[in-house]
């Protein structure tokens, strides 16, 4: 027990070190952030609004609010995390990717993950590694879903 404790603590005060973050503090009379600066954050915090959907809907020019919630549900029953983790997940991929020169969106990261054969899966989070460390390697989108499709 006392091992499983030393090895956690760095993991529990990494992981608790963006818990608590708050924003800035304005000035009084200072305006709220634009709608469009919250849509363009990083990251869907818990409990923040909008809903997931929304938030990364708004994030790409001519998504769907609705089709894009349809898709983060099915995800979420496919996946052990949230609709909000997939988002944010699908969302950092896509930055990963665009730093590497690979032009592609989140929604339809979700979709092409979310559309990977159901037994083995169980973490999105993984399957955006793996697929990143895919596609960094030189293989096309096509390539590297049919290796993900692949069984082990």
């Amino acid at each position: 027990m006392r091992r499983w404790l030393m090895l956690s603590v760095p993991f529990l005060i990494g992981g608790l070190a963006g818990c608590g973050q708050e924003e800035p503090a304005r000035l009084a009379g200072e305006p709220a952030a634009p709608a469009a600066e919250v849509a363009a954050a990083d990251w869907l915090a818990p409990g923040e609004t909008p809903s997931p959907a929304r938030w990364l809907a708004d994030r790409i020019a001519g998504a769907d609010v609705d089709a894009t919630a349809a898709l983060l549900a099915a995800a979420a029953e496919r996946y052990r995390e949230s609709p909000r983790m997939i988002a944010n997940r699908a969302v950092q991929l896509q930055a990963m990717l665009a730093e590497q020169g690979v032009g592609e969106n989140a929604i339809a990261l979700i979709g092409w993950l979310g559309g990977l054969p159901a037994q083995g899966r169980v973490s999105f989070s993984a399957d955006c590694q793996h697929y990143f460390n895919l596609r960094v390697q030189g293989l096309d989108r096509e390539q590297a879903l049919a290796r993900l499709s692949a069984p082990p």
